[in-house]
């Protein structure tokens, strides 16, 4: 029988007829349903740390704050989304409304600190005429899955921001071509322009000084006055002395204004005779927090 049965594969398999066991009598499949409910675990921020506590404002310029941030998630670091690691900052001590222009949506990736914890980096650039005083700060990290997660109260890093008191000029040149003899408020061939380049409103002062010219009687700083208005109002009269101008003041800026300016004109009450000369001297124009 064994030998019958032996001859009958061989015979099939010489005429290539496949032997599988579908075509076995009483065979049958079935198709089975797999799940597998792998959870998600939420993500966590586990470090967050400023480069420094305070900063100073740079003139006319931006000041750049930069932190660096640690994210653990359970389900491994190819599980977060870099994208919605993003950090916030508060003009206040407290965190409440987030500044819009100081959020900052591309924090970057610096390194896998292991399978489970990846450090960013983010940075925001401080304006100059951003206000003096303590910021708050806000940072928030996301998975894959949409799950975020952000913190305020616990560990996140405030910072100063200092007062910086700085102008600048149009041009710190002030001149008279020809003025005409014994005629008051003679004004000087152009204003100066002050601009604010600090995060502090400013007023003005004036330290005057007789001008000289070789081998010629001084111009008298009494001749000399300064106002804010160019028809001579509320001027007052240089002395050697430190005097603060009427009415001056230039504000802080802002994002629409960032260099608020005064301007200040300058009058000659020019003496009945006075000899031809070059003169010269210097003044000193102040500026102080208001």
């Amino acid at each position: 029988m064994n030998k019958l049965f032996a001859t009958i594969v061989s015979i099939l398999v010489a005429l290539g007829t496949a032997i599988t066991p579908a075509v076995l009598v009483g065979a049958d499949q079935d198709t089975l349903s797999v799940t597998a409910n792998v959870g998600n675990i939420t993500p966590y921020i586990s470090s967050m740390t400023l480069d420094a506590s305070s900063y100073d404002p740079t003139e006319n310029s931006t000041t750049l704050v930069t932190a660096t941030i640690r994210v653990w998630d359970g389900n491994g670091v190819a599980d977060l989304n870099d994208s919605a690691c993003k950090c916030e900052v508060d003009d206040t001590g407290v965190f409440s409304t987030p500044v819009s222009k100081y959020t900052n949506t591309s924090c970057e990736v610096v390194q896998d600190v292991d399978a489970y914890t990846r450090e960013y980096r983010c940075s925001w650039n401080m304006d100059f005429y951003d206000s003096a005083g303590n910021y708050s700060t806000r940072f928030t990290a996301g998975d894959q899955a949409g799950t975020t997660s952000n913190d305020t109260a616990t560990g996140s890093p405030n910072y100063d921001y200092t007062e910086l008191v700085a102008s600048y000029l149009d041009t710190t040149s002030i001149s008279w071509t020809n003025p005409s003899f014994n005629t008051g408020n003679v004004s000087s061939d152009s204003p100066t322009i002050v601009y604010n380049s600090g995060n502090v409103a400013l007023g003005l002062n004036i330290t005057g000084a007789n001008l000289t010219a070789s081998g010629k009687p001084d111009l008298d700083v009494g001749w000399f006055s300064v106002a804010i208005y160019s028809n001579a109002t509320d001027e007052i009269t240089l002395t050697t002395g430190v005097q603060v101008i009427t009415g001056a003041s230039v504000p802080q800026g802002s994002d629409g204004t960032p260099n608020p300016d005064e301007v200040l004109y300058w009058f000659f009450d020019t003496p009945t005779t006075i000899q031809p000369a070059t003169y010269t001297g210097n003044w000193i124009l102040g500026e102080y927090k208001a």
